[in-house]
């Protein structure tokens, strides 16, 4: 059986080995939604290193009528990141507060091709800022959607919360973030 289908068709009669294999292959994901979350590329480390032994530890707990084994640890990841959060207190910094962002350009020139290929990579950088600027649980959830293409309910399983509830969280961030790119 090749590693990845372990992740998503394990049966309910699932040896710990088989289990254990599933959870260490999570490892680039969870980092990669963990450090997402945190500054600190060392934090997101650490973290990922506790998620996957917290799995470990609680491997027999796992239900998958719940969900993937992929979705469960991620689920496990995140509440460590939140928690890891809450203890750090990290403080975000507003858009709004951000002078390189409240100066608009404004020349009123009609954009020839060049130019519209400029404000295109300058819209693109915009995007990221914001995304940077978004507090860690909001832009986890957009990186769980748009980069991992992660389904409305495995997110919710992942955030402890349910599929409306998501997608509803995700549409305010979209139109915050739709808000905040049309002033410039």
């Amino acid at each position: 059986m090749r590693k990845h289908s372990l992740l998503y068709q394990l049966r309910p009669s699932a040896s710990c080995e088989e289990l254990t294999e599933a959870i260490y292959g999570q490892a680039e994901g969870v980092f990669a939604m963990v450090a997402h979350m945190v500054a600190d590329p060392r934090d997101a480390e650490e973290l990922t290193q506790d998620s996957l032994l917290d799995a470990l530890h609680y491997v027999r707990r796992f239900d998958e009528s719940q969900g993937t084994v992929a979705a469960w640890v991620r689920r496990i990841a995140y509440n460590n990141a939140v928690s890891f959060l809450r203890k750090r207190r990290i403080k975000t910094v507003s858009i709004e507060d951000c002078s390189e962002w409240e100066k608009a350009a404004a020349d009123g020139e009609p954009p020839d091709s060049d130019t519209q290929l400029a404000d295109s990579e300058e819209r693109i950088l915009r995007l990221e800022e914001l995304l940077k600027a978004l507090p860690p649980q909001e832009r986890m959830l957009i990186n769980l959607r748009y980069l991992e293409g992660r389904s409305l309910e495995e997110i919710a399983f992942i955030v402890n919360s349910n599929a409306k509830a998501v997608a509803s969280h995700l549409n305010r961030i979209r139109n915050k973030l739709r808000k905040k790119m049309r002033k410039v």
